[in-house]
């Protein structure tokens, strides 16, 4: 098994898989320095391997093994907040090539899913991050109402396919739209002008709006 305490990480670079990372990871009671710096080591080399290589399979491994010890194994709350951004900058290069192993008539069939558009668009069109209640809410205006655990998959569903990144907050997720998301909206809707969720009506009733000043006018006329 690949042993995360040991002192030459980079041994295992060429003879171990995202997998077996998993495997190592899930046995590990809390992530202290040497483990966290021997697995940072390994993703960063197969990040860059897999940023030159065409191989659309195994970057998906990859990401599921940047995700698992991240946010989904009963160890994630103990990894530093240092190296959860570091690996979070791993999938967005990640994502981002994701988009040249999925060809367009993939995409396209993910935007003609139910809610997927809808969906992409609450989000600001800046690429700022945007709390995932705040997504709930403002779906919700518009007669479109999930449960969370729904929404959480809808939401992994489109990230896996690169047009959206989160971070984690606590037990909380904030979600933006990736370079990769970003284009694929504007492609689809070019006339639109970048849109920012406007807050402080509560959360019954939260709207995206136009931040002009003559909408503004009429929002609290």
């Amino acid at each position: 098994m690949l042993d995360l305490h040991t002192a030459n990480p980079e041994l295992y670079i060429d003879d171990r898989r995202p997998q077996d990372l998993i495997a190592a990871a899930e046995q590990l009671a809390t992530w202290d320095e040497a483990a966290t710096a021997s697995a940072d080591c390994l993703l960063n080399a197969w990040t860059l391997r897999a940023c030159m290589n065409e191989d659309p399979e195994g970057t998906a491994d990859l990401a599921v093994a940047i995700r698992a010890p991240r946010d989904r194994l009963a160890n994630s709350r103990s990894l530093p907040d240092s190296y959860r951004h570091r690996w979070q900058g791993y999938l967005e290069l990640l994502n981002a090539r994701t988009l040249r192993f999925t060809n367009a008539a993939e995409i396209e069939l993910l935007l003609n899913r139910p809610h997927v558009v809808e969906l992409l668009r609450t989000l600001p069109a800046n690429g700022e991050f945007f709390p995932q209640w705040e997504v709930k809410a403002a779906l919700a205006t518009q007669e479109k109402r999930f449960s969370d655990s729904r929404l959480s998959q809808l939401l992994g569903q489109i990230e896996d396919h690169g047009l959206i990144g989160h971070r984690k907050r606590g037990k909380y997720k904030d979600w933006r739209l990736t370079e990769s998301g970003q284009q694929v909206l504007a492609k689809r809707f070019p006339a639109e002008r970048a849109r920012a969720p406007v807050r402080g009506f509560g959360m019954g009733d939260l709207r995206l709006y136009s931040t002009s000043p003559e909408r503004l006018g009429q929002l609290v006329a």
